[in-house]
């Protein structure tokens, strides 16, 4: 299910709520639009607009369990925007989904995903945050992420990776790694190989996701050339590899899709931009 909400100032953010028989998980946004400029990514298309205040990243999973009835479990915060580009107030909202006086999430299942700003994953790490982390990686070369993925420019892949054994050795966690997978672009042998050299040293999960289109020029690879690179991951990775299911895509609530356009396309909820409802700031 995706909710377009308006905030106070006339602004549209996008969160998504999943259901599943054990769990309920929503993914909401910490921007409104994004400044990073991914090739691949709607979002990427309405450029960056603003940051979102705690209480309004807060507020996202507050509305979407009044609406549902249901208790959200899993907070992932991979909707629309960088959240480490918005550091302190998401923080500041991830401890209140996580205090026991506030939604008594657990810690661990609120997961922050980055496309990688580095001086914020020492800083996460060397604060000790006890939410997940993820990281979009998308490409195991520096030219192709640099080709898609313009963070990679500032932030090259090796610094990007030393930040990731960093983060691992200093709290002894698994971090993910989310990689779309693009038609001809990124799921060779190759690039298999490419990334079981580049994470091998790491504690981690990859987490492979099929491209959901957005209009930008990119495919998603066939089935039978998914198989094929899960396959050579499997057999040769010493990590973890999932293949996640694609889920959202027709309603445009798949990774990568959401782009709040305006009141024109859905009927927005609102979102008050200090949330006064809930009483936080």
């Amino acid at each position: 299910i995706k909710y377009l909400w308006q905030l106070a100032g006339g602004q549209h953010i996008e969160s998504v709520f999943i259901p599943e028989e054990r769990r309920t998980t929503i993914c909401i946004s910490s921007q409104v639009g994004c400044a990073l400029g991914c090739a691949f990514c709607a979002t990427a298309q309405m450029g960056f607009l603003s940051n979102l205040s705690s209480g309004e990243i807060v507020e996202q999973v507050l509305r979407v369990q009044q609406d549902t009835g249901r208790k959200i479990t899993n907070v992932v915060l991979m909707g629309m925007g960088e959240p480490f580009l918005n550091y302190s107030r998401v923080i500041q909202a991830c401890r209140i989904m996580s205090d026991p006086e506030g939604l008594a999430i657990a810690a661990k299942k609120i997961t922050i995903s980055t496309v990688g700003v580095v001086p914020r994953i020492r800083q996460f790490a060397d604060e000790r945050q006890p939410f997940s982390l993820a990281i979009s990686l998308h490409a195991a070369t520096q030219p192709l992420r640099q080709s898609i993925m313009p963070i990679a420019d500032k932030f090259p892949l090796d610094e990007l990776i030393d930040s990731a054994v960093y983060y691992t050795r200093k709290l002894r966690k698994r971090i993910t790694f989310e990689y779309v997978l693009l038609d001809a672009v990124n799921h060779s042998l190759a690039d298999a190989r490419a990334l079981i050299k580049l994470l091998a040293p790491l504690k981690c999960k990859l987490n492979l996701i099929p491209f959901n289109d957005t209009g930008l020029g990119f495919r998603t690879p066939s089935e039978s050339k998914l198989k094929s690179f899960v396959d050579i991951l499997e057999a040769k990775a010493p990590f973890a590899v999932t293949l996640r299911k694609n889920r959202g895509n027709d309603i445009a609530a798949a990774c990568g899709q959401l782009y709040a356009q305006s009141a024109a396309d859905e009927k927005p909820r609102f979102i008050a931009a200090k949330t006064k409802a809930t009483g936080m700031v």
